[in-house]
């Protein structure tokens, strides 16, 4: 699966935008929302000298600002083949695309590779050239080795369909991932640096390994296990689809929301993975990024609630309501109308049971309106007991944790939903017992 690249630009001292080549996102450890960009130091040298903005634009034109993670401070000595690459980080709720990183370090020459970035004075904004990978060498007196590859810029044209030269086409491409073309993975970072004389026709770019070892693994952002994860990260995510789904349906095509237990039982399997410290959370990510292939719409909004109440569980609470109203709203609307009602009900629910308590009545106030949505549900008596006897075994135990004395006629709504928790339990004792 190809990533996402972005167009980079940066803003002088009269606002105008002057664009200086390409930044690509890479699949490393990250927080919710937070996208690594790779791209060449030359490209934000000039920005980050004069402490001008460096700004990234995707393919749909959506813009972003970034910060420079790496190099630290500016650096001269960087400008040359072998250091030439700098990190960015963005923020976005968009859901991208990210090239894996390849971290092999033995390969058999030649082989077919490809870069993809942002060619301003080409006839489309956004191109793939195919080239040869040669091998890596020490190119003018570099302490480390470069990338050598041949891009294939022949019949490249402009508007006018006049031929580009390779100057002309690099002057976009600096910056753009190095990815060979049988599995797409990530070998390195163009830089070229075609103002220094180089040999013949090749271009050269910085090595991916060298890059995890100098930056990416320094700045806890790719360890060995993450590694060892990310490399076979479709066939975890793809497992794992399996794994989730098999047990309560058979087959992820069967899973259907408008089953309450199928729901229920999707996050007892999530839950109890994740307190076995089995990385589902990672994987979850991975599988509603697409990696382990497409799966039904019921099935994706069922994962993603279940990822947003993970968030909750690691202590990520506006990421929890930002991914909710975003993405697993979005996508609820096109469930079937019950199903969408239901996941709605339980979105609000969980808001209610994660919220910080600040007034005691406006809480029992919000608990009642939840409890009123969830009893309204078109399901099954055991389910509107499971969901609001969690209701109000969360809730409760909130309320009672509150340092505050508590006025007569809240303690007694406290006393009514107490009463209406026991009553719950003792509807369905058996299925109810983890309550």
């Amino acid at each position: 699966m190809n990533g996402e690249v972005f167009k980079v630009y940066f803003c002088n001292q009269s606002s105008k935008q002057v664009p200086s080549g390409t930044a690509f996102g890479i699949d490393v450890k990250r927080n919710f929302g937070e996208y690594y960009l790779l791209t060449a130091y030359h490209v934000i040298q000039e920005a980050y000298a004069r402490n001008f903005p460096v700004i990234v634009c995707d393919e749909e034109n959506i813009s972003y600002s970034t910060q420079i993670v790496f190099p630290d401070s500016i650096n001269h000595s960087r400008r040359n083949y072998s250091y030439d690459y700098a990190l960015l980080v963005i923020h976005s709720e968009k859901p991208y695309n990210l090239f894996s990183l390849n971290q092999s370090s033995t390969y058999h020459y030649p082989l077919d590779c490809y870069v993809r970035g942002a060619t301003s004075i080409y006839n489309t904004k956004f191109a793939s050239f195919s080239g040869t990978f040669y091998g890596e060498e020490k190119v003018c007196g570099d302490t480390n080795n470069s990338i050598v590859l041949d891009l294939n810029f022949r019949s490249v044209v402009n508007n006018a369909n006049d031929a580009l030269t390779d100057y002309e086409i690099l002057r976009g491409l600096s910056g753009s991932p190095i990815c060979l073309q049988e599995n797409d993975e990530c070998v390195g970072v163009l830089g070229n640096l075609t103002g220094n004389i180089i040999t013949g026709t090749r271009q050269f770019g910085v090595p991916i390994n060298f890059i995890i070892k100098e930056c990416l693994q320094p700045k806890g952002l790719c360890d060995n296990s993450f590694l060892k994860y990310n490399a076979s990260i479709n066939d975890y995510a793809s497992t794992t689809i399996d794994i989730l789904f098999n047990g309560i349906c058979g087959d992820v095509k069967e899973f259907c929301l408008d089953n309450p237990n199928h729901e229920l039982a999707l996050w007892d399997i999530i839950s109890n993975m994740f307190y076995k410290r089995s990385n589902i959370e990672l994987i979850l990510r991975d599988i509603i990024e697409g990696k382990g292939g497409n799966i039904p719409i019921d099935a994706q909004v069922a994962i993603e609630y279940c990822y947003s109440r993970l968030l909750f569980k690691m202590g990520k609470n506006i990421d929890a309501y930002k991914f909710m109203d975003n993405s697993v709203v979005i996508k609820s609307n096109k469930l079937s109308p019950n199903a969408s009602k239901r996941i709605k009900a339980l979105l609000f629910a969980r808001k209610t049971v994660e919220q910080q308590i600040e007034n005691v009545s406006s809480t029992i106030s919000l608990i009642n309106q939840t409890s009123s949505r969830i009893t309204a549900l078109d399901v099954p008596d055991f389910y509107i007991a499971n969901e609001l006897s969690s209701l109000y075994g969360r809730c409760l135990t909130n309320l009672f944790a509150v340092p505050e004395d508590i006025k007569s006629s809240d303690k007694n709504e406290i006393i009514k939903l107490c009463n209406e928790h026991t009553r719950l339990l003792s509807s369905f004792p058996d299925k109810l017992k983890k309550q």
